[in-house]
């Protein structure tokens, strides 16, 4: 039998759960709510950044006034505090008052087949483009074998720059098979591969497997990406094949660590997880 206790806290998971992403209906927290105080608290103040009422790089209501305004306890504001410095929405520059940051993380699922362009870019409003620094035709032996064709097969080798607004926010280096997509040169370049893939060729960027590390940035891409040194920037590699299995193109990108973040689902049950830790 299931205790009181036990079932409290279940009911209360799964309504923080429904709770989150979802705007109160009235700036105030609910008490009687299943909901901690300190996660409604923060729901409120990701609605007042997100809508202007606290500016970018600019301090957040002190303590004692979040406590006053919202009627709790200081350590009831200094959870919610924590915690949006915790998802990357505040950040503590010394002793002084946590600021909000000027431009969050933007989540991207990790176990979605996705572009470099997530919707959150899109969904903030921003311009996206992707500059084009080189389209060549190449033979590299290291690719090839990545993309299980012979040694010597031409490989297409495309080196762009995503830009959200006139920000740099990745770089990419990528190789596809000469003879799947003939005259992709010829082709509009600075749109995503996926889109000029399935258009022009009818092939379906279909499932692919995924590397992610976490290093410090080389002297180039720090340029690339404007980046002040040192820089910790994430570090991509991705094998992509198309709906009949085939390798199609081998990728590797670098992302700023800052305005990236990624987000993955896991299930408890029989179907294994691969986690590689090193």
């Amino acid at each position: 039998m299931t205790s009181p206790l036990a079932r409290t806290q279940k009911d209360g998971w799964a309504a923080m759960q429904l709770y989150a992403g979802t705007i109160p209906a009235a700036r105030q927290l609910d008490s009687a709510s299943p909901i901690p105080l300190w996660y409604q608290l923060v729901q409120l103040l990701k609605l007042g950044i997100e809508s202007g009422e606290f500016r970018a790089e600019a301090p957040i209501s002190t303590e004692e006034n979040l406590v006053t305004e919202f009627r709790v306890a200081r350590a009831t504001v200094r959870r919610a505090l924590d915690e949006l410095q915790r998802e990357g929405w505040l950040e503590r520059r010394g002793p002084r008052r946590p600021l909000v940051v000027k431009q969050r993380p933007v989540l991207q699922e990790a176990t979605k087949l996705a572009g470099l362009f997530s919707e959150g870019f899109v969904s903030r409003g921003y311009r996206m483009s992707i500059e084009v620094r080189s389209a060549e035709v190449v033979i590299d032996a290291r690719v090839a074998m990545e993309l299980s064709v012979r040694a010597g097969a031409p490989l297409y080798r495309l080196e762009r720059v995503f830009k959200a607004g006139d920000e740099p926010v990745a770089c990419e280096i990528a190789w596809l098979p000469k003879a799947l997509f003939p005259r992709l040169l010829q082709q509009q370049l600075d749109r995503p591969i996926t889109t000029l893939a399935e258009e022009k060729y009818g092939t379906m960027f279909s499932s692919a497997r995924q590397h992610l590390a976490a290093r410090l940035a080389s002297a180039q891409e720090t340029k690339k990406l404007r980046l002040d040194q040192p820089a910790v920037v994430l570090a991509v590699g991705r094998l992509t094949r198309d709906q009949l299995g085939r390798p199609i193109e081998y990728m590797e990108s670098i992302l700023r660590a800052d305005r990236y973040d990624f987000v993955m689902a896991l299930e408890s049950s029989n179907r294994s997880i691969d986690i590689r830790l090193s």
